[in-house]
C-alpha cells in the first residue's frame, strides 16, 4: 500500500489465533486456527484488503531450547501463560525473596475447586532445571485442558516452579546478579556459587521447616554456607514463611517435591497406615512411569527439617520427592529432553488422574 503507516488501521479478527503489533508491523501466531489481518485506509469505505491467516501449529510458549531457563525467563512465561489461559489458569505471588523476587505459583483449574494438589520444584538452588522441565509440562497440561475440563472443575494444581529465587539466580549468574548489598557481602564470604544450594541469606531452605529442625541442628554450619546451614531457628527465612503459609491456606490433598539427583524416589515415612498407603500410591505411581528407585525408609524419610518432612509429619499430607538426572548438579541442559521424557507421563496423571 503507498499509504504511510499512520493513515492505516489494523485488525486482527479471531484474536484468540494471532494478534498483529502495527510498531513492529508483525503477526504474532497464539493458538491453532484461521483469523483474518483487514488492513483499512482511515477514513475510506472501499480502501481496504484482509489477509487471511492459518496458523498450523500451536506455538509454545515455555521454550525447551534455551540452554539456561532463568528467573526472568520463567516470570515472562508465567504471565503469558496466565494471559492465554485465562479462566484455566491464574497466577499469583505467595512472597518474595531477600532480594526482592517473587515466588510465583501458576494455578491449573478452578480456583474454587474443593481439591487441591501441589508441585514445587528449585528449593534447591543448583536444580534450577526441574524449572524448565515442570514450566513446559505445565504448558503442556494446559494445551490439554479441554480433554480434562471435568476434573479441573473439582481439582486444581498449584505450581511453584522455583521457591528459591535467589538462589537459583546467583548459581547461574553468580555474585554480580544479587541486588542487595548486604546478601552480596554475606555471598561473596561463602563462594561456590557454582554450587550454591541455599537461599541468599546462605540457608539451605530444605532443612529450615519446622518438623524435625532441632534433630538436625547439631548437623548445621555454625553460619551462612552454600549448602549445609539450616538458620537461627525452624521456618526463619522469608522463603519458608511464604510456602508454609501458602500450604497451610490451600491444604493440599498431595505435594511433588522436584529435586535433583540421582533418579530416585523418596516416600516411604515413618506414618501410619493411611497415610502410608497414600504415600505408597503416589511413589509406586511415579516409580511405574519413570522407573527411578524407590528407596527404602532412611535418614532422608525421617523428620529433618525439609519441606517434605513438614508437609507428612506436620500436616498429615502425602508428600514425595522425585530425585531427577544421574549426574552431578547442577544438571547440564542434555539432561533437559531425558528427565522430561522420563517424567511425562507421571505428570499428565498427578495432573489429571490422582
Amino acid at each position: 500500500m503507498n499509504y504511510a503507516k499512520k493513515n492505516l488501521s489494523f485488525k486482527i479478527e479471531n484474536k484468540e489465533t494471532a494478534s498483529f503489533s502495527k510498531k513492529r508491523m508483525n503477526v504474532k501466531a497464539i493458538k491453532k486456527g484461521k483469523t483474518y489481518l483487514v488492513i483499512k485506509v482511515k477514513g475510506s469505505e472501499k480502501n481496504q484488503i484482509k489477509i487471511r491467516i492459518k496458523v498450523k501449529e500451536e506455538p509454545w510458549i515455555v521454550s525447551k531450547k534455551d540452554k539456561l531457563y532463568d528467573y526472568g525467563n520463567m516470570t515472562h512465561d508465567l504471565y503469558l501463560l496466565a494471559r492465554k489461559y485465562r479462566g484455566k489458569s491464574g497466577l499469583m505471588s505467595i512472597g518474595k525473596s531477600y532480594d526482592g523476587r517473587d515466588i510465583w505459583c501458576l494455578r491449573i483449574g478452578r480456583a474454587n475447586a474443593k481439591r487441591k494438589l501441589m508441585i514445587n520444584a528449585s528449593i534447591h538452588a543448583r536444580e534450577w532445571l526441574n524449572t524448565q522441565m515442570i514450566m513446559r509440562m505445565s504448558e503442556q497440561m494446559l494445551r490439554e485442558y479441554p480433554d480434562y475440563y471435568k476434573r479441573y472443575r473439582k481439582t486444581c494444581i498449584y505450581v511453584l516452579p522455583m521457591d528459591n529465587p535467589d538462589g537459583v539466580t546467583l548459581n547461574q549468574y553468580g555474585l554480580k546478579s544479587i541486588k542487595n548489598k548486604k546478601l552480596r557481602k554475606i555471598c561473596k564470604k561463602i563462594g561456590h556459587f557454582d554450587l550454591w544450594k541455599a537461599n541468599a541469606r546462605g540457608v539451605n531452605l530444605n532443612n529450615n521447616f519446622p518438623s524435625g529442625w532441632k534433630k538436625v541442628k547439631e548437623y548445621s554450619a555454625k553460619k551462612p554456607h552454600y549448602m549445609n546451614y539450616y538458620g537461627k531457628k525452624a521456618g526463619s527465612e522469608k522463603e519458608t514463611k511464604a510456602i508454609m503459609k501458602f500450604t497451610k491456606r490451600i491444604r493440599p490433598s498431595a505435594v511433588l517435591n522436584i529435586h535433583s539427583t540421582g533418579s530416585i524416589i523418596y516416600w516411604d515415612f515413618d506414618v501410619n497406615d493411611n497415610l502410608h498407603k497414600r504415600l505408597e500410591r503416589l511413589a509406586y505411581k511415579a516409580n511405574f512411569y519413570n522407573e527411578y528407585v524407590l528407596m527404602p525408609k532412611s535418614a532422608s524419610t525421617r523428620a529433618r527439617g525439609g519441606l517434605a518432612d513438614w508437609v507428612v509429619y506436620g500436616l498429615n499430607r502425602a508428600s514425595i520427592t522425585i530425585e531427577t538426572g544421574n549426574v552431578v548438579c547442577p544438571l547440564p541442559f542434555s539432561q533437559l529432553k531425558k528427565i522430561y521424557e522420563e517424567n511425562e507421563e507421571f505428570f499428565r496423571w498427578f495432573f489429571t488422574d490422582y
